[in-house]
């Protein structure tokens, strides 16, 4: 092939490179709006799923059963159709979870917002592969990711003002039902691909077949555990112990372990841009995850357990941490080089359903360590404070992990350089 042919194919239609920017910006929106029902999951379960475990539980078990489901309607009958019909069961999920006043019907309210949020992220990825060459799509992953933790983020802030402000459950969720609404209409109005028609719906395969080359690619397994293993500092040490653990172990004060745990947060969404950037640049994907397995190893090896007093490096090692494991979204790169063309989103969700299983397996086993390593006495209603002990042996796991997701990337195949095309024809 030439050049000049090769570059057509690679490349989107120039009338078409400003509506791709918009499709770009649109696909963030949607990952924008995956984070704010995640939080909204975790921290407002309807008042008849008084258990907030349990409701959390509800969401995530669903989000990531959907995730093949998901991936494979995506190829089927297309992005466009898919996001609609989620948007839908999201909308409406909301709406009955902050009226209804049965517990049953409450459950399937939440079960349905989680079955639609399944599809968001991974139609904005698959949106982006369409839309974009793919010698950028770690660069535009990674910004998606930091969006959408940038909105998260935010939303905190929001919902941190407004709390004492907003009585009624139906209050608290007029934001994500307003989101909600507003990309209905923006997916029906210009989300489109770059045809005149949905050509890359039509599969060759067998839904049973792309599903089966997926599963058994071993590259996939491994670049998904990787992923996951990275991504496992977010949910068990950023998002839940990062607080209580500096206090305990290094004596930070509420401000600043506060101030800690943000720069944690403050690293990784600063990695997120960056990372994917410095991969596509340097066109390698191995060498990046081996240096940030082996980073964020060390970094929190020495959080855990160095005799630490100096609150400056104690803060350094907590922003590299965040800025090591962000490089996570360099695995959503890996799979779609791994994947054929039909079987791309597929690719793509069964990444993500690793990634998000392992920090919902491993979030709970933290819980458990910790109450059974604590043996004082707790008077009822009173808050469990944990020893220094008993934070170094539970979150111990997370250097582990690293380590292990270092020998695992030890066996992904460097996949850039490949002539491989993974945008539909």
């Amino acid at each position: 092939m030439s050049g000049t042919s090769q570059s057509v194919t690679e490349s989107p239609p120039k009338k078409n490179y400003c509506w791709a920017w918009v499709i770009f910006f649109t696909c963030a929106l949607y990952g924008a709006f995956s984070h704010l029902l995640r939080i909204y999951a975790d921290f407002f379960p309807n008042a008849l799923i008084s258990n907030q475990a349990l409701g959390t539980t509800l969401y995530y078990a669903t989000y990531i059963l959907m995730q093949l489901p998901m991936g494979i309607a995506i190829e089927k009958i297309g992005v466009r159709k898919v996001l609609l019909f989620s948007l839908s069961m999201i909308c409406v999920g909301l709406i009955i979870f902050a009226h209804t006043v049965y517990v049953d019907v409450a459950i399937a309210a939440r079960i349905l917002v989680a079955a639609g949020a399944a599809a968001l992220f991974i139609s904005a990825l698959r949106l982006v592969v369409h839309w974009f060459p793919q010698k950028y799509f770690a660069t535009l992953a990674g910004c998606l990711t930091g969006m959408g933790m940038l909105a998260a983020v935010g939303l905190d802030h929001y919902l941190l003002i407004r709390s004492g402000q907003l009585a009624a459950l139906s209050s608290y969720f007029s934001l994500p039902l307003l989101c909600g609404i507003a990309l209905f209409l923006m997916t029906a109005f210009w989300v489109r691909t770059k045809s005149n028609r949905v050509t890359y719906t039509a599969l060759r395969e067998s839904v049973l077949l792309s599903v089966r080359r997926v599963i058994f690619t071993p590259q996939l397994w491994c670049i998904g555990i990787v992923g996951g293993l990275l991504y496992l500092p977010a949910p068990i040490f950023v998002n839940a112990w990062a607080i209580p653990f500096l206090r305990a172990v290094h004596n930070f004060s509420a401000s600043a372990a506060n101030t800690g745990a943000f720069l944690t947060l403050s690293g990784w969404i600063l990695s997120n841009f960056l990372m994917g950037f410095l991969s596509d640049y340097f066109q390698t994907r191995k060498i990046p995850l081996i240096i940030a397995t082996l980073g964020a190893a060390a970094s929190s090896g020495l959080l855990l357990f160095s005799p630490l007093e100096n609150h400056i490096v104690i803060n350094i090692l907590l922003f590299t941490l965040g800025l090591f494991c962000g490089i996570h979204a360099i695995c959503f790169a890996l799979s779609i080089e791994n994947a054929t063309p039909h079987t791309t989103a597929i690719a793509l969700s069964f990444t993500n359903l690793l990634i998000i299983l392992i920090g919902v397996l491993v979030k709970p086993v933290i819980g458990v360590f910790l109450e059974n390593l604590n043996d004082t006495l707790i008077p009822l209603n009173s808050t469990i404070v944990y020893s220094s002990w008993d934070f170094l042996m539970a979150l111990s796991i997370i250097p582990i992990g690293l380590i292990t997701a270092y020998f695992f990337t030890l066996f992904i195949h460097e996949t850039l350089g490949r002539d491989k095309k993974v945008h539909a024809e």
